[in-house]
């Protein structure tokens, strides 16, 4: 995320805790990293937004107390396993369908710069 983007540091950091939540659920938020993620410095962080931090510090917080509470059992992983193969094929379909894209894209360039090469030739060739 760029300072560039219109968005306040607030609402930066915002967006990358939702992206890490997301993209990372029940694993501890990294303050530093949260602050490379949205080009803020820690330092401006910690002086202007101290609420934030603080929150972000209780998240981590539960998430260690949340680890420890709850042991993770085989069926668990089993169940984790089986999301990230579904997860895993459904990018994996996504990856040759844009490869499929990428191809024909290639396909229709190389036709149109041949049919340009073969207009001009012609063109070339009329007497004046």
């Amino acid at each position: 995320m760029s300072k560039n983007s219109g968005l306040s540091a607030k609402q930066r950091i915002d967006a990358a805790l939702n992206l890490h939540l997301t993209e990372f659920p029940g694993t501890q938020v990294s303050i530093t990293k949260l602050c490379r993620m949205a080009s803020v410095s820690r330092a401006s962080l910690y002086e202007h937004h101290r609420d934030l931090v603080e929150e972000i510090r209780k998240m981590g917080t539960l998430v260690e107390k949340k680890r420890k509470a709850t042991p993770i059992t085989v069926s668990d992983l089993k169940q984790q396993l089986a999301k990230e193969k579904k997860r895993t094929a459904a990018l994996h379909y996504l990856c040759v369908e844009l490869l499929s894209k990428v191809q024909r894209l290639e396909k229709n360039i190389a036709l149109n710069i041949e049919y340009s090469d073969n207009v001009g030739a012609k063109r070339s060739r009329r007497p004046t």
